[in-house]
């Protein structure tokens, strides 16, 4: 079987901008059965999470892509500077020469950015149109990619960070400045709430 080689991360950002995969991506729709959730236990500390989550083309007449994307959760990573969370997608398409692509978890992975552009369609729908001040809950990988997606449906011009981890939260709002964005620390969660337009959370945290 011929695999396919995947873009890399920088080649992926380029063709899958926000407002292409918010305006047309999930208009064309797909099937998308209930994921698999598996609890893995683990002595002495959180447990961790193994996702399988299956995805094809709506086409009734034929199916183009199938993808499985699998994803693991080890919240206990965080306290060693690991990564909490890793990803793979698998594709195939039956109708191809090629017969299968695998996406791997490179700077922005695809599925960070999918993350992310669910949630900025879900703010065009449920924010106000003039909400320019945004909140962001956390400060990791999924989080930092937020405000670009927010910037793609509302008109976000401030950022706050807020994230118990004040070292992350300054390079998020350092990277957000480089960007164009007004970016600031949040050290008051109730404050910032309070001030901001939107309040978007990126955390595997379960308590304050």
């Amino acid at each position: 079987m011929t695999t396919l080689k995947v873009a890399d991360a920088d080649i992926r950002s380029r063709h899958l901008d926000y407002g292409r995969l918010i305006d047309r991506v999930f208009a064309q729709g797909c099937i998308v059965p209930t994921r698999h959730h598996h609890t893995i236990e683990m002595e002495g500390q959180p447990d961790a999470t193994l996702l399988l989550m299956p995805a094809w083309s709506s086409n009734s007449d034929d199916v183009k892509y199938l993808g499985v994307k699998l994803v693991t959760v080890f919240p206990s990573n965080s306290a060693r500077a690991w990564r909490a969370s890793l990803q793979r997608f698998n594709v195939c398409a039956p109708r191809w020469r090629y017969g299968t692509a695998f996406g791997h978890d490179g700077r922005q992975p695809h599925s960070a950015r999918r993350t992310v552009a669910t949630s900025a369609l879900a703010a065009r729908y449920l924010s106000r149109e003039d909400s320019r001040k945004l909140l962001v809950l956390a400060s990791g990988r999924v989080a930092s990619l937020i405000p670009e997606a927010y910037r793609a449906v509302r008109p976000i011009a401030e950022v706050s960070v807020w994230d118990i981890n004040q070292e992350s939260a300054a390079r998020m709002v350092a990277d957000l400045s480089n960007k164009g964005f007004l970016a600031s620390i949040e050290s008051d969660l109730e404050s910032g709430v309070r001030n901001a337009d939107i309040v978007t959370a990126a955390t595997l945290a379960t308590s304050r």
